[in-house]
């Protein structure tokens, strides 16, 4: 973290020790209170407002894009922002890398890139043809089923065998596959 300014106007030339009590922040500010000692022995309790940057790496836009334009690093640059003064939640940058993200709005060049404003592109959509992989006891059966939700791997999905109708919940996995583990 950077000291940017510190506001001392009320601090006098003569403070011979400071003890800080209290030290609370809001956004880039810190509000310090101090119990401060002069040289004439005298004790009293100060306030001291210090401006703060918190410097990072974050991804930014690198050209206005239109919403629903499927992203990936071409469209991203690096900058450096004051985390402090902006607020944003960072996105995946492996999903980014596989086109996995979908804007939700029109950005300019400039913005920086925020999971709010992107639509995560599922792995497997509702409709979608899979294996159906289902263990018990060390044995495992495989089928054909039809996925009833959009997903992502690693998620708990629905499918419907379909052979034999039968609706099953199980874990996606690569492949793609919907993994159910029984007892």
């Amino acid at each position: 973290m950077i000291i940017k300014n510190i506001d001392l106007k009320n601090a006098s030339n003569t403070v011979t020790e400071a003890e800080i009590t209290r030290i609370t922040s809001s956004n880039d500010k810190l509000y310090i209170s101090l119990y401060i000692t002069e040289e004439d022995n005298k004790k009293r309790y100060l306030s001291v407002t210090a401006e703060v940057a918190k410097f990072e790496k974050a991804l930014i836009y690198s050209k206005d894009t239109k919403r629903g334009t499927i992203l990936n690093e071409t469209l991203t640059e690096e900058a450096t922002i004051n985390s402090l003064t902006t607020k944003y939640s960072p996105i995946d940058i492996q999903l980014l890398k596989k086109g996995k993200y979908e804007l939700s709005k029109d950005v300019k060049a400039g913005e920086i890139l925020d999971s709010r404003y992107l639509k995560r592109i599922p792995d497997i959509k509702s409709g979608d043809i899979l294996t159906i992989i289902v263990e018990y006891e060390g044995i495992r059966v495989t089928s054909i089923a039809r996925a009833l939700t959009n997903g992502n791997y690693g998620e708990i999905i629905s499918v419907r065998n379909t052979e034999t109708a039968q609706i099953i919940s199980g874990k996606l996995i690569e492949g793609p596959a919907v993994l159910a583990k029984i007892g």
